[in-house]
């Protein structure tokens, strides 16, 4: 009797992949990377902006707290050589003689400034600007105002002005309220320099 073996073996189940089914799922995953990607990046760029937003109004707040608190003036000081410019960061420190730079870091205390914090903001491609209230420096009397006079206003934005990314501006009022609101995209240009 002779025995089939064609027929079993003909009927053995497929394995794998074929070359156009590999194709296939190479290029879908090609064209949904090509789609996530920039979406991607928006909402990185998004959110370093929403943090570094989040720091400056923090350390405000901080900073007027501790002039409540301790009734001394205190102020912020921004790191920069270059006015309205805060992208290098800011320390905090009681600030004894009301000038609004910090003696400390010069080497003379004739004043007993006193260090409190040091912020400095992480992501790069960010620009930290503020308005001629906030120049170089933003002080809190012992009752929570500011000693400027003005509202200060300090708008963090991405350094790219047409990717569509929102950008946030950060405002102090004269008695001392924090408040954060978004910059649309269409207005970065105009709003990212207060």
């Amino acid at each position: 009797m002779p025995i089939n073996t064609l027929s079993h073996n003909s009927k053995s189940k497929q394995l794998g992949l074929n070359l156009i089914e590999l194709m296939i799922v190479l290029s879908i995953v090609a064209i949904i990377a090509g789609v996530g990607l920039p979406m991607l990046n928006s909402t990185i760029e998004r959110n370093n902006v929403r943090a570094e937003a989040s720091l400056i109004a923090t350390s405000i707040n901080f900073a007027r707290s501790e002039a409540i608190n301790k009734q001394r003036t205190v102020t912020l000081d921004s790191k920069s050589g270059t006015e309205k410019t805060w992208t290098e960061g800011w320390t905090v420190f009681f600030d004894a003689g009301g000038e609004g730079y910090q003696n400390i870091n010069q080497g003379n205390t004739p004043d007993d400034d006193v260090f409190l914090k040091d912020f400095t903001p992480q992501p790069t491609g960010l620009s930290i600007l503020a308005n001629d209230a906030a120049k170089s420096w933003i002080s809190f009397s012992p009752q929570g105002r500011l000693v400027q006079g003005g509202n200060v206003l300090i708008a963090v934005c991405n350094d790219d002005f047409t990717d569509g990314v929102s950008g946030s501006l950060v405002t102090v009022s004269v008695t001392g309220r924090v408040s954060t609101s978004v910059i649309d995209p269409a207005d970065k240009a105009a709003r990212c320099t207060p």
